[in-house]
């Protein structure tokens, strides 16, 4: 990328560990990752400027692949290799790539499109037959990030090498990342959260344990005990998994540092991490952010807890943000509209090839369509979206305070369905919710027939941790699954 190999250049040594298989054991030191990224960029210097589709896998020589992209003439696009075939040839159709880095496994819907060339130990490059006749890309774009998690939407986020890079470096301020950290992979790297953490702790000279298990996967935590990881992010929903696989008695000592972010967390949640945390010496960091941002906006530093609890804490460096009240639809007049200003903002979206080749649409400020408001100390605070705005009986209903003011019963999710609220909750919780909803019917002075229930096992998340709410619309409107 441009700057050369500056997104993971190390603080010291060459021969510190910059990526871990928890598969192998096998250790990568930052020299041997430069050495492998500069072999891809060296292969792909062969071809001529265009677009690189990656599917991303935690493996060694899959990240390898991907920064070597990264330092290449060429922008990227990350792919979820679970993706179904329809929906990886949907993104494929609309794009176009001149090159696929992947393997053999990955099942990719190419038929004679492409054809592969050995890349780097089980990784290839698929090359088209038949070059792109298609619009050029822009010079200054680098990452195409989705911002539709794992429904292979073909709508992209357009980042430069400055959006990237910069966010990364914001991010290491804000969380103190230094070379003795080591992240873990417990979010997917094609979503942009899972991805920051990588460039983070890459930029920082930190280390990251590559592995796809789960958090609630027994094989996690004795990967995380077995090489020593001292950070875990997570969505809420990794949280909530957390708490009920039991992460104080599942967690080393080792584990110093937990971050969440992608979406608003309910606050009994943030205090019994926070509680937690600081009874084993460690810190809590909640985070507001979005894709179109690269990845991170704001953060609540450990030391305002629990003065500032519920609150996303404050701008990274180098970042502002304003409340525009215009407009919003918000009844409170402190809560408008959140605008984010600075180096991390996109350029602008994309939906098909040709979009690839525009210039910097937003110049640095990006509306977000979170409504919010700031404190008396400039502290970020989030109500919810301003989509997620729904009338009831003649009266405007925030959805997401509606889950924060049941957030006790468990977890749970809240629809709008042809001026219904649809409650879904886990079936052991469904009393639970029933007094619930009687209770905060009353307080709203909305007739309990504004509330329905639905039960499930469990509920349905996309690949990146957040609640599949198209999927409980298909649900409360057809009764079919999520």
């Amino acid at each position: 990328m441009s700057g050369g190999d500056a997104l993971f250049r190390p603080v010291g040594g060459e021969e510190r560990a910059a990526l871990v298989d928890a598969e192998t054991g096998d250790v990568w030191s930052y020299s041997k990752l430069r050495a492998a990224a500069g072999a891809v960029r060296d292969v792909l210097a062969d071809h001529s400027p265009g677009l690189v589709a990656w599917l991303s896998r935690s493996r060694l020589d899959r990240v390898a692949a991907y920064l070597g992209s990264l330092e290449s003439h060429h922008a990227v696009l990350p792919m979820s290799p679970n993706l179904s075939a329809e929906a990886k040839r949907r993104i494929l159709d609309a794009y176009r790539p001149e090159l696929l880095v992947a393997g053999h496994e990955d099942d990719l819907p190419t038929d004679e499109a492409y054809e592969a060339l050995p890349l780097l130990g089980e990784t290839s490059v698929w090359r088209r037959r038949e070059p792109e006749q298609s619009s050029s890309i822009h010079p200054d774009l680098k990452l195409l990030l989705s911002t539709s998690g794992s429904t292979g939407s073909p709508r992209m986020v357009r980042l430069t090498a400055r959006n990237v890079l910069s966010n990364a470096h914001q991010i290491v301020t804000a969380l103190g990342i230094d070379p003795a950290e080591r992240a873990v992979t417990s979010l997917p790297l094609f979503y942009s959260f899972g991805l920051s953490v990588l460039h983070s702790h890459l930029v920082a000279g930190a280390s990251v344990l590559l592995q796809d298990d789960s958090v609630v996967e027994p094989t996690f935590w004795e990967a995380v005990d077995e090489f020593g990881v001292t950070s875990i992010s997570g969505v809420p929903q990794t949280f909530a998994a957390l708490r009920r696989v039991g992460f104080q008695e599942l967690a080393p000592t080792s584990v110093r540092t937990l971050a969440q972010a992608g979406g608003k967390m309910p606050v009994p949640l943030i205090e019994h991490f926070h509680r937690m945390m600081s009874e084993r010496g460690g810190v809590l960091f909640v985070m507001y952010g979005q894709t179109e941002a690269t990845a991170r906006i704001s953060v609540l530093p450990p030391a305002q807890l629990p003065q500032k609890m519920g609150s996303v804490g404050v701008p990274l460096e180098g970042g502002v943000v304003d409340i525009d009240r215009s407009g919003s639809g918000s009844p409170a007049d402190d809560i408008g509209e959140i605008v984010d200003r600075g180096p991390n903002v996109m350029r602008g979206y994309a939906q098909e090839r040709r979009h690839l080749a525009g210039g910097d649409e937003l110049q640095g400020t990006l509306r977000t369509g979170d409504l919010g408001y700031l404190d008396d100390d400039g502290v970020l605070y989030i109500r919810g979206r301003i989509k997620r705005i729904a009338k009831v009986f003649g009266n405007r209903v925030n959805l997401d305070d509606i889950e924060d003011q049941l957030a006790d019963v468990g977890p749970l999710a809240v629809i709008d369905s042809e001026g219904r609220l649809v409650v879904f909750v886990l079936e052991p919780k469904a009393q639970l919710a029933v007094a619930a909803i009687d209770r905060l019917s009353r307080e709203m002075r909305l007739h309990t027939s504004a509330f329905g229930i639905m039960t499930l096992d469990e509920l349905p998340l996309l690949s990146n941790g957040k609640v599949d709410y198209a999927g409980l619309a298909r649900l409360a409107e057809d009764g079919s699954s999520p």
